[in-house]
């Protein structure tokens, strides 16, 4: 993925509050929203990345313009999307003013943690072989080349053309600003930083998953336990149809989609040199250290530990970018601090 050129936040800007809307833009900061792939934790640095560039852009201002002005209580944003919903929503994007983005997440594992998380928390079935591989059935439409069916920019795909497979998956490659890998979150973020040219304060994130094994869900208004993936999903059934063929052909278009986004963060890597990579995550890890430490005990999140309902919280919209005011002071000190947090090393 080559160093993004463009200009995401060119456009007017936006209060805070739409950027939860499920319409289709044409610019802005475009993120595609895969289902358990750190989905919500990349939503709130989605937000977070809107809210700071834009916060900057007036700052650099002499003379806003009158629809800033006229409502100064208003937290303004770049055009921004981080809701569920395909990739084809953005087909007619202006290259030159979105990024559009995405992360990937190794397909067995996205797999089984779905199931755990709607299967088994909120449907009650049988944490065993046998109810996952009928979760699998009952849900094909949805999880059958996952990644094929929701990056494409196309209106539609056939994914059971598996000849077809290659193309496709270059045709997202080529689509797309970046995609990331949610198994190797820091390399991830820290190339995302480069490829945007952001200060380290804004990937600062703090995960609800800190907080408890509890997830709000938004039409019951209450907090599930979702069970991990312990010894029940390592039991020899089980690995048995992991390892099976009926199971390696569900996967496929989403391994080829997997591996080939892992080929091309490699590329980025050494095209933009592995040695400043991991000084910028570095970086990432040193300030994200100190947002865990200074914000996580005093961040109220939608659920608490003991899986209660906590409708006054100190996220920015059901659960996401929680915790931004205190990463916002985080971040404010971090660049007063060093000015290594406000540049990106060469």
């Amino acid at each position: 993925f080559p160093i993004y050129e463009g200009d995401f936040c060119s456009n007017v800007l936006i209060p805070q509050e739409e950027m939860y809307q499920r319409t289709n833009p044409d610019h802005g900061l475009l993120y595609v929203k895969e289902m358990k792939t750190a989905s919500t934790t990349l939503s709130g640095i989605t937000a977070r990345i809107s809210r700071n560039t834009a916060k900057q852009r007036i700052a650099e201002l002499d003379h806003p313009p009158a629809y800033i002005l006229k409502n100064r209580t208003a937290t303004w944003t770049c055009m921004a999307r981080f809701v569920h919903i395909r990739a084809r929503r953005f087909r007619v994007r202006r290259r030159d003013q979105s990024f559009l983005w995405s992360f990937v997440r190794e397909p067995t594992s996205r797999l089984i943690s779905k199931f755990l998380h709607f299967g088994v928390a909120r449907e009650g079935k049988s944490k065993d072989a046998a109810a996952f591989r009928k979760y699998l059935a009952s849900n094909e439409v949805n999880d059958f080349a996952y990644y094929l069916k929701t990056l494409t920019l196309r209106p539609k795909i056939n994914p059971y053309r598996h000849d077809q497979y290659a193309n496709f998956v270059d045709e997202i490659l080529q689509s797309y600003d970046f995609i990331g890998v949610s198994d190797r979150m820091e390399e991830s973020l820290a190339v995302l930083q480069i490829l945007l040219d952001l200060q380290t304060q804004d990937l600062l994130y703090l995960s609800t998953k800190t907080n408890g094994s509890y997830d709000f869900y938004p039409r019951t208004q209450e907090c599930t336990l979702i069970p991990k993936a312990d010894e029940s999903v390592q039991t020899l059934a089980f690995k048995q149809y992991l390892y099976g063929e009926e199971f390696e052909d569900f996967v496929s278009g989403d391994v080829a989609v997997y591996r080939a986004v892992n080929q091309s963060l490699d590329r980025t890597i050494d095209a933009l040199g592995r040695d400043r990579v991991q000084r910028v995550m570095q970086r990432l890890r040193v300030a994200q250290e100190i947002a865990n430490r200074e914000c996580l005990a005093i961040t109220k999140f939608p659920c608490s530990k003991d899986g209660q309902h906590q409708p006054v919280n100190d996220c920015l919209q059901q659960d996401v970018a929680c915790g931004y005011q205190c990463l916002d002071k985080v971040g404010e000190q971090l660049l007063e601090k060093s000015k290594e947090f406000t540049s990106l090393p060469p």
